[in-house]
C-alpha cells in the first residue's frame, strides 16, 4: 500500500473514531437528560464537573510521566507533582514506583528502541507528517523489562537535566538566558551540554536495546560484557536533585536550582563523561549495539 493510501487509511479511520465518541456522547446525554429530567441533568452536570476538577487537583504533589497526544517520537517527560491536566497532553502514575524506578523507565520509555516498538505495534495509526496518535491503552500494551536498573535511572536524570538545559540555552527570549549569571554559564558550558547529552543518549540506547535482547546477543556469542556491568550497577553514581530553572510559580514542589547547584552537577557529569570515554571498549560495544539490526 503507498503512504498516501496509508496516510489516508489512517486518518479517515481517527475522523470515524471522533465523530463515533461525539455522537455516542450526544446520544448519552439525550438519554441521561429524558432519565432525569431537567432537575436532575442539572444535578448530574454539577457532580460530573465537581469529580473531574477533583480528578486533576489529585494529580498535583504526586509524581507523573508526561506525554504529548500527537507527537512524531515517543517524549516521556518526568513531573514531581507540579503540572496538572492540559489539552494535548497525558499524564501516568504509578504510585509503587520509588524515583530511582521512575526515572530508569522513563529512560526506558525515552530510548529509540521502545520508539521502534511503538511504532511497529501502531504503524496504522501514523498520521500525515509522521505523526503519531498516542494515548494510554497504547502504552500499557507496550513490553516492560524484568527489571529497572539503577544506572539506567542515573541516565535519566542526567538527560533529562540536559534537555532541559539545552532547551533554556536556544530559548532566545526565556529569562534564563536573559539573567547575565546564567548568561556567562551559557558561555562556558553551551559545547559540552551538547556533547554530553548526544554521548549519554547514545549509551541509554545502547543499554535499553542490550536490556531487552541480551539474550538473543549471548546466543548468538555477541558479549556486551561492559555495558552489562554498567545495568548491574546498585546504587546512584551522584545525586541529581529535580529542580526548575526559572522560579515562576510559587508551589511547594516547585523548587529551582542555583548557579552553585548546576555548576556542581555539571562538573560531576563531566567526570562521569570523562571516565566513560576512556574505555575505549565501551565506546566500540556502545557503537557497534546501536549499529547492530540483525541484518
Amino acid at each position: 500500500m503507498s503512504s498516501a493510501k496509508t496516510i489516508a487509511k489512517s486518518t479517515g479511520l481517527l475522523f470515524s473514531t471522533e465523530i463515533f465518541d461525539k455522537l455516542l456522547s450526544f446520544l448519552l446525554v439525550i438519554v441521561i437528560t429524558r432519565y432525569l429530567g431537567s432537575i436532575g441533568f442539572g444535578k448530574y452536570s454539577f457532580i460530573f464537573a465537581f469529580i473531574s476538577f477533583a480528578a486533576i487537583l489529585s494529580n498535583l504533589g504526586l509524581t507523573l510521566y508526561i506525554f504529548r497526544e500527537i507527537a512524531k517520537d515517543l517524549t516521556f517527560y518526568y513531573d514531581p507533582g507540579v503540572f496538572t491536566n492540559i489539552t494535548g497532553l497525558y499524564f501516568i502514575k504509578i504510585p509503587s514506583f520509588d524515583t530511582i524506578q521512575l526515572f530508569s523507565l522513563l529512560t526506558i520509555l525515552n530510548s529509540q528502541f521502545m520508539n521502534s516498538v511503538f511504532k511497529t505495534l501502531f504503524s496504522t495509526l501514523h498520521m500525515s507528517g509522521g505523526y503519531l496518535r498516542i494515548n494510554g491503552s497504547f502504552i500499557k500494551r507496550l513490553p516492560l523489562p524484568k527489571k529497572l536498573p539503577a544506572f539506567l535511572s542515573q541516565l535519566g536524570k542526567i538527560l533529562q537535566l540536559l534537555s532541559q538545559l539545552r532547551y533554556k540555552l536556544i530559548s532566545k527570549d526565556s529569562e534564563f538566558v536573559r539573567n547575565i549569571e546564567f548568561e556567562k554559564f551559557i558561555i562556558k558550558y553551551y559545547k559540552e551540554i551538547n556533547t554530553y547529552h548526544e554521548f549519554f543518549n547514545n549509551l541509554a540506547n545502547s543499554l535499553v536495546k542490550l536490556l531487552f535482547l541480551d539474550d538473543f546477543y549471548l546466543e548468538s556469542n555477541i558479549n556486551y560484557n561492559i555495558l552489562r556491568d554498567l545495568l548491574d550497577l546498585k546504587n546512584d553514581l551522584f545525586k541529581i536533585p529535580y529542580k526548575f530553572f526559572i522560579p515562576q510559580f510559587n508551589i511547594r514542589n516547585y523548587k529551582v536550582y542555583s548557579l552553585n547547584e548546576l555548576n556542581s552537577i555539571i562538573i560531576e557529569i563531566n567526570k562521569l563523561y570523562n571516565q566513560l570515554c576512556n574505555n575505549t571498549d565501551l565506546l566500540n560495544q556502545v557503537d557497534n549495539i546501536i549499529k547492530n539490526n540483525f541484518n
